[in-house]
């Protein structure tokens, strides 16, 4: 019997992204360590986490799908869902470096990053 597999899904304020070609989701926020000069590694101390979101997307003759620069510039919060198999993971989140590249005998990519609330998926 053959496995199926399933690939991330993106929506933005309620609009599915059809166009994006690489979706990445990281949790940053790791623990420091604490080492000092008489016990050595003491442990750790936490640290703030958050979500952050890298996306890639290919652009259409018509334009942006969402207009990320516009977004960054805003400084807003969105809510973002990602969709994997049946869970999903939703979170509010600001646009960051927003990156529009193109040249000959390629296609017009726009790069983001969404950095936000940390979650959970459900």
């Amino acid at each position: 019997m053959a496995d199926f597999y399933d690939v991330m899904h993106c929506q933005i304020a309620g609009n599915i992204q059809g166009e994006l070609e690489n979706v990445e989701l990281d949790l940053d926020g790791q623990d420091s360590d604490v080492q000092t000069t008489i016990k050595e590694w003491g442990g750790s101390t936490p640290q703030p986490q958050k979500t952050i979101v890298r996306a890639s997307a290919f652009v259409p003759y018509a334009g942006f799908e969402f207009d990320a620069f516009k977004a960054a510039r805003a400084r807003g919060f969105y809510p973002i869902k990602l969709s994997l198999g049946a869970k999903t993971y939703s979170f509010k989140g600001q646009f960051r470096l927003p990156k529009l590249s193109t040249g000959v005998g390629t296609n017009s990519k726009f790069t983001f990053e969404i950095h936000g609330e940390p979650s959970e998926w459900v």
